[in-house]
């Protein structure tokens, strides 16, 4: 089925791994995960936070982990770069062809420093004095506009939250209805991220489960009415 609005609109929380800072002495082992507590900040403007800067102490993102390296993980949960998902050829085995599109948007270049620094100006508190805590990644000498703005480009990559290649909607560019039906296609439903036209503010597997259930409700009133 040709639909124009399928495989664009691809999109994805935008993520930095590397701010690095190291401590005196090894963290305390964590309760739970490596990442247990997180901050959903305001860059301005926005009816909703758009930043979230996670936490992880114990660093495993290092090739030889060290307990004394803790990282910030300054995130854009309300993207405006879009990218695209396409097909390079008529075999179903080929490795499609992506366009992420991150940081297209110059608002999200923007906002994506902003998180960084706020990431800095926690790892500048206090309470991580008293641990000798010292950045790492990228460092204190990094500070300029163009040095930041190089360190994201650098060293964005993906919170892994792909969605909105197959978009809901009612317009001629959706991909889905609303009870997520494809257009033009008897018999075929999307339940997953890719329906959702715009990413939720933080993490999307809460969202993706609630999408599965309305697929269920669906198919299972479908069957009731043919009896």
């Amino acid at each position: 089925m040709d639909l124009p609005g399928l495989g664009e609109n691809f999109h994805d929380h935008a993520l930095l791994i590397n701010p690095v800072a190291r401590t005196d002495r090894p963290a305390p082992d964590p309760n739970m995960n490596l990442s247990e507590v997180c901050l959903f900040a305001n860059s301005g403007g926005w009816p909703v936070p758009d930043l979230q800067i996670g936490f992880v102490h114990r660093a495993q993102f290092q090739p030889e982990p060290d307990p004394r390296l803790i990282t910030a993980l300054p995130g854009l949960v309300r993207p405006l770069s879009r990218g695209t998902l396409r097909l390079a050829s008529d075999d179903p085995t080929a490795t499609p062809l992506l366009d992420p599109g991150y940081l297209s948007h110059p608002s999200d270049v923007d906002r994506l420093i902003r998180a960084f620094e706020i990431g800095r100006e926690i790892f500048g508190t206090r309470a991580f004095a008293e641990w000798g805590l010292k950045e790492v990644t990228p460092g204190p000498s990094v500070g300029t506009r163009a040095e930041l703005d190089a360190f994201v480009r650098e060293n964005v990559t993906s919170y892994f939250h792909y969605a909105g290649a197959c978009r809901m909607g009612t317009d001629n560019l959706a991909v889905v209805d609303p009870e997520l039906k494809v257009r033009g296609v008897e018999g075929l439903r999307v339940a997953d991220a890719s329906v959702i036209p715009e990413l939720p503010t933080g993490n999307c597997q809460t969202a993706v489960v609630m999408i599965a259930e309305r697929a269920a409700d669906f198919v299972r009133r479908d069957l009731a009415r043919k009896g």
